[in-house]
């Protein structure tokens, strides 16, 4: 997941292959790692000195994370005009068969 992340947040890389299929997490993370959704990622650090490397390591994903951009978009779908060619798609369907039926007698 990491190297997803380090590409994800690096301007420079972007556009580049993200190999989301390199681990199980990444796989079920693609969408919200690189799709078209907001993601909140929450870091749990710990304040015991003993957890310390991994409070560290934690706060500098959350800090690569953080730097992640996408442009977020409204998915519109415009159901009228699918209704429509759908219509259109069936009244020449029923002509065809009325046609066959012709041809049959």
């Amino acid at each position: 997941m990491g190297t997803c992340i380090n590409i994800l947040s690096d301007k420079s890389k972007s556009g580049s292959f993200i190999p989301y299929r390199n681990s199980k997490l990444t796989r079920l993370l693609k969408d919200s790692l690189g799709g078209n959704i907001l993601t909140v990622f929450i870091a749990c650090i710990g304040p015991s000195p003993t957890s310390y490397d991994e409070t560290l390591s934690c706060l500098k994903y959350a800090a690569k994370t953080r730097k992640i951009q996408k442009k977020v978009t409204k998915n519109i779908r415009q159901e009228d005009t699918h209704l429509t060619q759908y219509k259109d798609i069936i009244d020449s369907l029923k002509t065809e068969i009325d046609q066959l039926k012709g041809i049959i007698k």
